[in-house]
């Protein structure tokens, strides 16, 4: 199907930021050519975009894209995600339009680990057991 095609960092940006959906205000890309990211490393980057009040992303993966995401929310906007019990997502700073840029420079973020590592068994084992789908789906953004 033709929503199946469209990559999951997308999607996420949809359900987190529907204003923003289809605007073209942010990218995701595999990599940046001049991005900065060592060649084999979980990493992702940050530039402005072509257009002014747009944001390029790029990362190794879609989990660094999401984490390249999130920081550019959480350090450019002033926008918080998390867990309900904290606060839940709090995206009301983040401005409809055009987007906050980036240093000239652009940020680069090297992962320093090969993999990582998402709840602890009690957690997994306490918590998630009474989830349904639309709790799940908050989890997995």
């Amino acid at each position: 199907s033709k929503e199946a095609a469209i990559d999951p960092v997308t999607r996420l940006m949809e359900r987190l930021l529907p204003n923003h959906a289809g605007s073209n205000l942010i990218e995701f890309r595999g990599r940046h050519r001049d991005g900065g990211c060592a060649e084999g490393a979980r990493c992702f980057s940050i530039q402005n975009g072509d257009k002014p009040g747009t944001i390029s992303i790029a990362g190794s993966t879609g989990v660094e894209q999401a984490a390249g995401l999130h920081h550019y929310l959480r350090r450019f906007c002033g926008a918080h995600l998390g867990w309900e019990a904290t606060g839940g997502h709090q995206l009301h700073s983040v401005p409809r339009g055009s987007l906050p840029p980036v240093d000239d420079a652009g940020v680069v973020v090297n992962l320093p680990f090969e993999r990582t590592v998402y709840m602890n068994p009690e957690t997994f084992s306490y918590s998630t057991a009474f989830w349904d789908y639309e709790r799940w789906e908050k989890e997995i953004e």
